[in-house]
């Protein structure tokens, strides 16, 4: 009998029951073996990896699609700007041509260009100066200027652009 115990031992299970061993590893197959402990981890991690990439990569998206959009409403604006600054130009223009025609021309009125409106707030003098105060509005843009003519020829001294008036 020594002999037989002694042979055991040096088989592959180490004194193990093999019918003991197979019934082990079938009924818990992760315990009995590494490799398939590491796949399932590796799964997991492969799993979150994708999502973490996923997540970067719409973040991605949404930053350069809200930037362009930001960069398209600025340029609207700024269109707008320019159309209503115009307007108050033209407004300045005919208060010019009704300061040729009436020296007297106090301004409140409401000029029609094209399809908008711009208007003529107020015309005062002083000694050698006329003071002309437009307004024009495009889209919700305002632009409020103040220029200064010389009295007697009408010629333009300076114009600035006001918030308020």
């Amino acid at each position: 009998m020594k002999k037989e115990n002694g042979a055991k031992s040096g088989t592959a299970n180490s004194g193990r029951n093999p019918t003991r061993y197979s019934l082990l590893a079938t009924r818990f197959p992760s315990l009995t073996s590494r490799s398939s402990l590491f796949a399932s981890r590796s799964g997991y991690v492969a799993l979150v990896t994708t999502l973490i990439v996923i997540v970067v990569m719409l973040a991605m998206v949404f930053t350069i699609s809200l930037t362009s959009y930001m960069g398209r409403v600025d340029v609207s604006l700024s269109s707008y700007q320019e159309q209503s600054r115009g307007l108050a130009q033209a407004c300045l223009e005919t208060a010019r041509y009704r300061l040729v025609q009436n020296p007297a021309y106090a301004g409140n009125e409401t000029v029609t260009v094209a399809s908008s409106t711009c208007r003529i707030v107020s015309v005062t003098a002083s000694s050698s100066q006329k003071i002309v105060l437009t307004q024009g509005q495009f889209q919700q843009s305002y632009s409020n200027l103040r220029t200064t003519l010389n009295s007697g020829d009408l010629s333009l001294v300076g114009t600035e652009e006001l918030k308020n008036f």
